[in-house]
């Protein structure tokens, strides 16, 4: 009975031994699968993160999406001074009709924004003082035939020894006398604005026309305003259009005592006005060499093209003068820099990837950056359309990118 206890006691034991045995097999199992997960899923982290700092692209994705790659290199920028400004009128390309003689507004022919040349009728006045002078001038034509005639048959008289050398010079007199008042009242319609081919017509016209004083353009242009209605009665010194040419207007703006001895005659300038209106370029022209008392600036000029219409008078703007140039060891276009991080960025080419690589800014002016940091000369980087590697980049950070 002893020996059959001590043998069930036994197998108890060795069963126990062999049921722990496998246990700490399987928590062996157990523990190297899970580690090799851990280690997979690391390494699966490893790559994503390494695969979202670079964007793969081909040449013909580059084409399709239109990304323009160049050669980081020196560049030439020019420091760059802000003025306040505004647009104003070429005032060499103005011109203000002013009726020369008193009369009555009979025909207006134009309205505030017509475009006219040079020579149209703007109205038509009706003047008693110019069919006065019309009255004189035709006066003194007639006189000056009767003392031609006059003379001539004097001459002939005295040429058969009929009348004296006393009348002859008499008929001279008459004669001479005769064409100074036709050239005094010649000159008189000629200060009325009258031209020599309208004197011309004078002895053809009716006595209602004698009256009729046209008030031309002097200048091809636009009627910017008109202070004529009709019926009213004007003086020979009462402003009746303003006409401006205002294909090439003049931009003035506010120069501070600060940047006086920067900022000289010739320089470029670039005008900007904001709102969607495309900028504009030009020269300055004028600096002013006295600082106002009240303001303690300085006024500067610029003439701009304006054939488009696009900068109206009045217009506030902003003048950007770019002063002495400076060469710089790397500049890139502001096309090129995309925002990562609230922080500036560029895309540079690593074989087939393009990778973000936050940039240094230095200088800048209308188009290009200077890289103080970030981009060496040398290195491909993307010039143009950047913004489309930074949303290709985004979507693969969400695993939503295209396959390459």
């Amino acid at each position: 009975m002893m020996t059959y206890m001590k043998t069930i006691r036994g197998i108890a034991f060795l069963a126990l031994v062999l049921l722990l045995a496998g246990c700490s097999r399987s928590n062996h199992e157990i523990d190297s699968h899970e580690g090799h997960d851990h280690e997979q899923e690391a390494g699966e982290i490893d790559d994503h993160e390494e695969g979202e700092s670079g964007v793969h692209f081909t040449l013909d994705q580059l084409e399709e999406f239109g990304i323009q790659l160049a050669i980081a290199g020196s560049g030439t920028l020019y420091r760059e001074i802000d003025l306040p400004g505004d647009v104003r009128i070429n005032t060499d390309r103005m011109a203000h009709v002013t009726p020369l003689v008193p009369g009555n507004v009979w025909k207006i022919n134009v309205r505030e924004g017509d475009h006219v040349r040079a020579g149209d009728v703007l109205a038509v006045l009706h003047s008693q003082q110019l069919a006065d002078a019309k009255s004189i001038y035709l006066e003194s034509l007639e006189q000056l035939r009767l003392a031609d005639s006059n003379y001539q048959r004097v001459k002939s008289l005295h040429d058969d020894g009929i009348t004296s050398v006393e009348e002859l010079q008499s008929a001279e007199r008459d004669l001479q006398q005769a064409r100074i008042e036709l050239r005094t009242a010649e000159q008189t319609l000629h200060a009325m604005n009258i031209d020599e081919d309208r004197i011309a017509r004078l002895p053809k016209e009716e006595n209602l026309e004698l009256s009729h004083y046209e008030l031309r353009a002097p200048m091809d242009g636009e009627v910017i305003r008109r202070s004529l209605v009709n019926g009213q009665r004007v003086g020979d010194m009462d402003e009746g259009f303003v006409i401006a040419d205002l294909s090439r207007v003049w931009v003035e703006g506010d120069l501070y005592p600060r940047d006086l001895g920067l900022v000289r005659k010739g320089m470029k300038v670039r005008i900007d006005a904001g709102y969607g209106i495309p900028t504009a370029e030009g020269y300055l022209d004028y600096v002013g060499p006295i600082v106002g008392e009240e303001t303690r600036t300085a006024r500067v000029r610029a003439e701009i093209d304006n054939v488009d219409g696009r900068f109206n008078p009045g217009l506030f703007v902003t003048i950007h003068v770019f002063t002495e140039p400076v060469e710089v060891a790397v500049a890139v276009p502001k096309s090129a820099l995309v925002q990562l991080e609230n922080e500036p960025h560029l895309y540079v080419q690593e074989g087939d990837e393009y990778h973000p690589v936050q940039v240094q800014i230095g200088m800048e002016n209308g188009s290009l950056l200077e890289i103080r940091e970030g981009l060496e000369a040398g290195q491909t980087y993307v010039s143009d359309n950047a913004f489309v590697l930074k949303a290709e980049q985004g979507k693969s950070a969400f695993g939503d990118g295209h396959a390459h």
